[in-house]
């Protein structure tokens, strides 16, 4: 088996193969990986996360129910769901 590893900056469709002719007319799988994506979900979950437990220590502190809280904490989930 022939592999290569190669990276790029993808800034259209189309992206330029190194050794292409070793490989024209040849079957290939393609992977394209992307670390940005998982690292910024992984982020914005994190940010998430802890703007949840400042809004719920608030709450805490000026004395909210607990139904209330939980209610709240609903509210949150349903919207970061979407």
């Amino acid at each position: 088996m022939y592999a290569i590893e190669f990276e790029t900056d993808i800034d259209s469709e189309f992206i330029r193969i190194p050794e292409f002719e070793r490989l024209k007319n040849k079957h290939v799988r393609v992977i394209v990986l992307s670390a940005e994506s998982e690292e910024a979900t992984e982020s914005a979950n994190q940010l998430s996360t802890q703007q949840m437990q400042a809004i719920v220590n608030q709450a805490r502190e000026s004395g909210i129910s607990e139904t209330n809280l939980h209610q709240m904490k609903q509210q949150f989930l349903s919207q970061t769901k979407e």
